[in-house]
């Protein structure tokens, strides 16, 4: 006769019951331990899925119905991570400039991580020495006045091709497909920019390069569980194919940006070569630039790629194809 008081509980059982006292455990710290921190007030919110169903497909508009009820500063809960919105001008006004330095982080996201090389590039960068310096090197080395007027050529050369290209299409009573065009017309533009050359002899497959670039830009927009679910939505993220089509292309264009820097690192430059982005950031690392307490490296000279190719194609999407 056995002496153990659970043995009645079968081995398929534990699972389910380890899950049952840890969602048990969680209801019990949420809902009915007080509270010791001086939070906004807080609409009523579901376990697990936060005030995420308070949202719906408008919001910005649901937002401003919360705060109209609950005061112009809550805290919603996105599935497990707390966030604060503020909703007034005067509230903004006090968050955004008379404490901004408390409130200028950026949250860590898993596309930080797995795209965006740990968040090096200028738009994921956490506030600090390294941030201060990033946007630094970027305002006067990169996208300073005098750098841009010095790509206006560039620009009207591809600008003419736009035109030219969408004149033919029309005169031979074809439809134009004025949004790949567009696409296109930065891609090129872009690349003749960071790397001197053309997407066209970029030594990629022309339909491949637009390929690469639309597929990271539809990854990068994609929800992520883990960004709400921080415990378990890795595990979703893995089983919808998500972190896999994240990883092949991150895989794409870290290997585009290397051989860009190779190639550059091995060309001899004449006095007639006009200076691009990879030249410049080239010529900073020769001169052993620090951002923060390290030197530049090619990963920061592709981090700081990735987030200029990326902002250009997705900045395109909601103005130009307006």
């Amino acid at each position: 006769m056995s002496l153990l008081p659970f043995s009645f509980i079968s081995t398929e059982m534990l699972p389910w019951l380890f899950l049952l006292l840890l969602s048990l455990l969680i209801l019990f710290k949420t809902y009915l331990l007080p509270s010791r921190k001086n939070l906004p007030p807080c609409p009523p919110r579901l376990p697990l899925l936060g005030n995420i169903h308070q949202l719906g497909s408008l919001p910005h508009r649901n937002l401003r119905d919360l705060s109209l009820k609950y005061g112009p500063v809550i805290t919603v809960f996105l599935g497990s991570v707390r966030t604060v919105v503020v909703h007034s001008p005067e509230t903004a006004e006090e968050v955004l400039k008379a404490h901004d330095s408390d409130c200028c982080t950026r949250p860590r996201l898993s596309i930080t991580k797995s795209f965006f090389y740990d968040g090096l590039g200028l738009g994921f960068t956490q506030w600090g020495d390294y941030y201060k310096d990033v946007r630094k090197l970027c305002v006067l080395e990169l996208f300073s006045v005098k750098r841009a007027n010095s790509f206006r050529n560039l620009r009207e050369e591809e600008l003419s091709r736009l035109v030219n290209s969408v004149s033919e299409s029309a005169g031979s009573g074809s439809s134009v497909d004025l949004s790949a065009k567009l696409v296109r017309f930065v891609a090129s533009f872009t690349c003749r920019m960071a790397f001197g050359l053309s997407f066209q002899g970029s030594g990629i497959d022309n339909e491949r390069f637009l390929e690469v670039f639309t597929e990271a830009n539809m990854v990068i927009g994609k929800f992520a569980a883990e960004d709400i679910f921080p415990v378990f939505g890795w595990i979703v993220d893995r089983i919808s194919g998500l972190e896999s089509s994240r990883r092949k292309s991150f895989r794409d264009l870290d290997a585009f940006y290397q051989k860009a820097i190779v190639d550059h690192r091995e060309k001899k430059k004449t006095e007639e070569d006009r200076e691009d982005l990879i030249d410049v950031l080239l010529k900073l690392q020769s001169q052993e630039t620090k951002l923060g307490s390290t030197r530049i490296t090619d990963k920061h000279i592709r981090a700081i790629l990735m987030v200029k190719f990326l902002n250009s194609i997705s900045t395109l999407n909601p103005v130009g194809f307006w």
